[in-house]
This record gives C-alpha cells, structure tokens and sequence, in this order.
C-alpha cells in the first residue's frame, strides 16, 4: 500500500519548511550538548551526537534522494519522540521538553502524504507520549537535576524554540505553497514552448480588453498570423526545426511588440496579437514592420540557413460589438492573404467604410 506522495507537487512546498525545522533542531541539540556536558548529564550528552548525525543524514537524503522525504519524517519523529522522553524520565516535567510532543505535531502536517492517516497516527503517538510522559514525571524521581537557574533557563528555551518552530514552519509551508499556485497558475496561462500566453489566457485578456474599450470608448487591433509553409518546414527538416522556428518568432514578438500588447500562440503555428488603444492603420503598420522584422529570421541548416516569413489578417475593435466576430474577421483575412501570395498583411473586409 501506498502511504507517502513521491512524485506530489506539494513535496516542494514541504521540502523548504522540513529543512528550516531540521536546521533549527541541529542548532538546538548543539546548544543541548554544551549543556548536558557542563552539567554532566552523561546519557543526554552522548544522545544528542545521534541527535545530530540523524538530523544531518535526514537532510541530506532529502536534498539527493528527494522522494525518500515523507520516510525522514518518521526517523525525525522517532528522535523527537524518543529525545523528550528520555529527557523527561531523567530529569522530570519542569525542563519544557513535553512542549516538543506539541511543536512535532506541525512538523507531521507538512510530510506530503498521500494517506491523511500516517500524520493524524503519528500526532497520536505523539499526544500519548505527552501524557505518558507526565504521568511518568509524576511517579518517579528524576535521575540527574540542574539548579533551580538552569532549570528555569531550559524550560524558557524550550517553550521559545517549540514556539518557533509551531509557527515558523507553517508559514514557510504557506509562503511555499503560494508560490508553487503561482508556478501553477504561470504554467496554466502559458504555451510551453513559446512562453507567450496559450489559447486560454488569451481569449481571457481579449475579453477584458474588449470590455475596458466599451467603458473608455477606445480602439484596438486584434490580428491573427500565420507561419508560411510551416507543415512544409516540419516536413522536409524535423519538428525540432519547427520547434526553433516558432520560438525564434515569439522572441522577435516579445522585442518588436509593446510590453502591454498581447501576444499569443493560438495553436499550432498560428499566433495571436491584440494591439490596444491602436487604430487600424498604426496597426498595419506596426504588423508590416513586425512582419519585416520576421523575415530576418535565419534558422541554421546543415548546409545553408532557412528563411521564415508569416501572413497577417487584421481587423479593428470598430468593426464589431463581439470580440468573437473581431477574431473572425482578422482569421477571414489571414486565410485571404495566404491565397494571395502569403507573407503579407490583410485588413479584414468589415474594417473597410
């Protein structure tokens, strides 16, 4: 049976948070050791070394073997456990070791877990230490005592640590996880290939540019082009020339257009622009200059260097109340400019007076 995520994408959101825990708790068991030695408490002293060498081996087979993470926490979760409850028998309740059995249950809650059952297992084992542990303080002498200072002293290290931990990793957690629905949502209005905005993304920006014009009685250009021959061009030298062709033309869009037009890849070699507050003849003549710009395009062949050259269809938010008839229109004139003679730009039929 399957308990553990190893391919989850929140793997990522937890890895940064379990390393800032990890880091914390070394930090923490190097100041345990100095303490225990000064105090010559012998078997806590000696503990924190294995402390220690589990932390470090837990870090570092998250950081080479990445989908072993979920396992770490286990080990981690038996040192917690088993570190306070040694404490704890040693030298009694008043040290604010039993706050850990508390701060490891938010360390269980980032694991990426695929079961919600191992984490809700291990927060109960944790729970049943803590009151295991009390009882225990309650019925036996502790073995090794500290002045009533150094007593008082640990137990404010303790409860600060265990509050850190309880509210820094969770937020690490959340910031992680933020950004990774960042990464998402880039990902989801994205083309893969190009990096200009997809299908999507695209009729979603047309919508709301369509909509700002009715409100500020402004005009725009939207046009659809076409990459000539491209079949041919997949056909006669590989996809992977197509490939380079298609992201050698979104690079000349990203430099030659505003960083407010839109650009996209409609599908397949066709691509998208939409020019805002832009009227149709600066539009034709920033698709003509766009359209030159395109044509300088050199891919490298074996033997000698392949031109590219693209067809525009283009037509005004005039021509129009819906933007789905705007897209008509400019995909009408593109389809007219590659029956007559390609590589050039068209104004659609509707934009004419």
């Amino acid at each position: 049976m399957k308990l553990f995520s190893n391919d989850s994408p929140l793997e990522n959101t937890s890895f940064r948070a379990i390393i800032f825990a990890e880091i914390m708790a070394i930090i923490l068991h190097f100041v345990f050791i100095i303490v225990f030695y000064i105090n010559d408490i012998t078997p806590l002293y000696y503990y924190n070394f294995f402390s220690i060498a589990l932390y470090l081996s837990t870090i570092y087979i998250a950081l080479n073997y990445y989908h072993y993470l979920p396992y770490t926490i286990i080990a981690i979760a038996f040192e917690v456990l088993s570190h306070q409850f040694l404490a704890i028998y040693l030298l009694g309740w008043d040290y604010g070791f039993q706050y850990f059995f508390i701060a490891i249950a938010a360390y269980f809650a980032i694991g990426g877990y695929v079961k919600f059952a191992i984490p809700l297992i291990l927060t109960v084992i944790s729970f049943i230490c803590l009151i295991a542990t009390y009882l225990l303080s309650n019925y036996t002498v502790a073995a090794y005592s500290m002045s009533v200072q150094a007593q008082e002293s640990f137990y404010l290290l303790n409860m600060i640590v265990t509050f850190l931990i309880t509210s820094t990793t969770p937020l690490i957690y959340s910031f992680s996880v933020k950004q990774y629905q960042s990464i998402l949502l880039y990902e989801s209005n994205t083309d893969t290939l190009t990096k200009l905005n997809n299908r999507k993304r695209a009729m979603e920006l047309i919508e709301e540019e369509f909509s700002r014009n009715n409100r500020e009685q402004s005009e725009f250009v939207l046009s659809i082009a076409d990459i000539d021959n491209f079949k041919k061009i997949n056909d006669t030298y590989g996809h992977d020339i197509g490939d380079t062709v298609l992201v050698e033309i979104a690079n000349v869009l990203q430099k030659e257009l505003r960083q407010h037009d839109i650009k996209a890849r409609w599908g397949g070699e066709e691509f998208l622009f939409m020019l805002p507050d832009t009227n149709i003849d600066n539009g034709i003549i920033t698709l003509n200059k766009l359209r030159q710009s395109i044509s300088k395009i050199k891919v490298p062949l074996a033997q000698r260097e392949l031109m590219v050259t693209m067809t525009f269809g283009i037509a005004s938010s005039t021509s129009s109340h819906a933007p789905e008839n705007i897209i008509k229109y400019a995909d009408n004139a593109l389809y007219k400019g590659k029956r007559n003679g390609k590589d050039q730009v068209v104004q659609a039929l509707n934009d004419f007076a």
